[in-house]
């Protein structure tokens, strides 16, 4: 069975660039009108239920993602250069 957070409309495509996905997530989580990918997650708003749902989404494209990685990765260019590496 798919994830529905998945498919569930307002929720940008995993398809291109790590930090251009990670920054388009936290855009739609956050209702922002867009995400410096240096900023840091929290001083951006994110809460532990946006760590929770921001994970959720990313495993569709990346399933080893743990959320200590978010806290060892606070931006999204960190989170996407680690992304990648893994």
């Amino acid at each position: 069975m798919a994830d529905s957070s998945l498919d569930a409309p307002g929720v940008p495509s995993l398809d291109g660039p790590a930090t251009e996905v990670i920054a388009a997530i936290l855009t739609e989580l956050l209702r922002l009108d867009s995400v410096d990918p240096y900023a840091g997650f929290f001083d951006l708003g994110v809460t532990s239920a946006t760590l929770v749902r921001m994970v959720r989404i990313l495993r569709g494209r990346w399933p080893e993602i743990r959320i200590v990685d978010i806290f060892d990765n606070p931006t999204a260019e960190q989170l996407a250069v680690f992304l990648e590496k893994a």
